[in-house]
């Protein structure tokens, strides 16, 4: 089968179009400009070097990098039906070059974002083959969806799956090429299991449909029948494999909803709410606790995307389809079935489990599809006609939603930085803390299983690693650098290895007594003394708090039963051992 292969593509010779040609390519690259920009400061204030939540999971794996005794488990990281040593490589880079950096995740997932939208656009740019009113509107509509903050800056499994849309996009591009050059390819079917195994985890059940939606354009063609049953070969064995590896170490079946719990409604409006998300992001359900606006928003653009389908699949079967027809029905395919699966195994979390950000690193190919299309109806369509008029309210009405997304996720990234700053601010009272004693998980516990936080921080701590790779000492919670609060504990990590630490403390005797703790050791000193504080190992992070005296009015505060002010701790040091 040989799809229109005439005037397919401008491709080399299309900078050397006329004059408003250019001008309009510039406008496009402008706009693409602007919105790296725009994403540059949203990643700027969102960054943070902190290691939480499931970031967690890898600590196994990282803790074989250090002792050198890794095994298959612990390299593989399953997490339920998902898979994701991906990010585990991503780790050995960062555990290489920076001992552990919650900026270098930011940093990789943002650098990922932006080479998305170029490779998107430059696809559009290159292949488009109508006039350029059309191809402005579309790079504008890519470019504020792909770069849109909506696309937070991820870190663990969805860093990966992020990375994995890269290959998704260069095996689409192969598919478009080979179907509408009447060529083969070979290359990018070695990038087919490294997607589904190490980056796409459970997610890649949209990749498999794209690889039969694929394999069914190029089985048309009598020479591309071979390189057809190669293609779906590979796609084939690495569903095979993926399943294998997460049937041995995961739990492939854990998800799948029982008979008595499934629920089609609630499975239809989680699908709305998830398909509404690509554009809207999440912070417009958090404001306003109601996912209505999501339900109207998703219908809409599965309407749109139901006639985008009809009219690519149409222009397809008349052998008269070009590569951005092929393109969209492509996107559309990942985005649509990746919704469907989704949905079914996660419907139980309620409609706004939805909006999980982390669903946005697929889902973000449906408004690019459905913009694309859009945008070849406006160039294609007679000027004032009906069907350009409604293609420009389409656009209109989708570069809205977008802005909406856009403009709540912006606002949000100003106070990112301060709730990651207070999320890590925990660490040291985890190691200070015994095991039996954290809290539940939540924030003060990294927003993970508080027993694997504490761990994972004891290893990095014992290492020198993430905020701890630095040998000084570390303190949190004393006013001023030297003042401890009655009404606030303050923390103090010394050098792994520390076998004491000293201090001298102000106040009077009967103002109360301070505590000094550890994960393994508690000391309680009248005040007015200098403090030696004897770790009993090797993790030296003491808890300093105060306690009112005993006898109310003994130089206590009737008010509130405390010390009348804060003491002063002065002359502190950490004593190595051998010194």
């Amino acid at each position: 089968m040989n799809i229109d292969q005439s005037n397919h593509g401008r491709g080399d010779s299309f900078l050397s179009e006329s004059l408003g040609g250019k001008i309009f390519i510039a406008f496009s690259f402008s706009v693409f400009i602007l919105f790296s920009c725009l994403y540059a400061i949203y990643t700027w204030n969102v960054s943070y070097d902190v290691f939480y939540e499931a970031d967690f999971l890898h600590i196994p794996f990282i803790a074989g990098l250090i002792d050198g005794r890794m095994s298959v488990r612990d390299f593989m990281t399953v997490f339920d039906e998902h898979l994701f040593p991906g990010y585990n490589l991503i780790l050995f880079v960062n555990y290489i070059l920076f001992k552990i950096s919650g900026n270098f995740t930011v940093v990789l997932s943002a650098v990922s974002v932006v080479i998305s939208a170029i490779i998107v656009v430059v696809f559009v740019i290159r292949n488009w083959s109508s006039h350029y009113v059309g191809l402005y509107f579309t790079t504008f509509g890519c470019s504020f969806v792909l770069l849109s903050p909506t696309n937070n800056a991820f870190w663990g499994m969805a860093l990966a799956a992020q990375v994995g849309t890269l290959i998704v996009l260069l095996v689409i591009f192969a598919f478009c090429h080979a179907v509408c050059d009447n060529r083969g390819f070979v290359f990018p079917l070695f990038l087919v299991p490294v997607a589904f195994i190490f980056f796409l985890g459970g997610y890649s059940a949209g990749f498999m449909a794209v690889g039969v939606v694929g394999f069914s354009l190029m089985f048309r063609s009598r020479p591309l029948r071979s390189c057809a049953i190669y293609t779906l070969a590979t796609f084939i064995g690495s569903v095979i494999l993926y399943s294998f590896l997460v049937y041995k170490y995961g739990a492939l079946f854990s998800n799948v909803p029982s008979e008595a719990s499934f629920s089609l409604l609630i499975l239809i409006k989680f699908a709305l709410v998830m398909s509404a998300a690509s554009v809207l992001g999440s912070t417009l359900i958090e404001q306003m606790g109601r996912p209505d606006v999501y339900f109207y928003v998703g219908a809409l653009l599965l309407m749109v995307t139901a006639l985008a389908v009809a009219d690519v699949s149409r222009r397809i079967l008349r052998r008269n389809a070009r590569k951005l027809d092929v393109f969209v029905l492509l996107l559309i395919t990942y985005s649509i079935i990746t919704i469907l699966f989704v949905s079914f195994f996660r419907f139980r979390n309620g409609v706004e489990g939805g909006t999980g950000q982390w669903y946005a690193t697929h889902i973000k190919f449906l408004p690019v599809a459905i913009f694309i299309w859009l945008g070849v109806k406006i160039d294609r369509g007679r000027a004032g006609g009906w069907r350009t008029l409604l293609a420009m309210i389409g656009f209109v009405a989708l570069t809205a939603s977008v802005l909406v997304g856009f403009r709540g996720d912006w606002i949000k990234s100003f106070y990112v930085r301060e709730w990651k700053a207070g999320v890590a601010s925990y660490a040291l009272d985890i190691l200070a803390t015994p095991e039996d004693q954290l809290p539940p998980q939540g924030p003060a516990t990294l927003l993970w299983d508080p027993v694997q936080v504490k761990r994972g921080l004891e290893l990095f701590y014992r290492n020198n690693l993430w905020v701890f790779r630095s040998r000084d000492i570390k303190v949190k919670g004393l006013q001023e650098g030297r003042f401890l609060s009655a009404t606030q504990p303050a923390f103090v990590a010394c050098p792994v290895g520390t076998t004491s630490l000293t201090f001298t403390v102000t106040g009077a005797p009967g103002d109360g007594l301070l505590k000094v703790s550890s994960a393994a050791a508690l000391q309680e000193i009248p005040l007015g003394q200098s403090v030696v504080f004897a770790f009993p190992t090797i993790d030296a992070v003491a808890r300093l708090s105060l306690e009112a005296a005993k006898k109310a009015g003994e130089g206590a505060d009737a008010a509130d039963g405390g010390p009348s002010a804060a003491i002063e701790i002065r002359d502190l040091e950490c004593h190595l051992r051998g010194l």
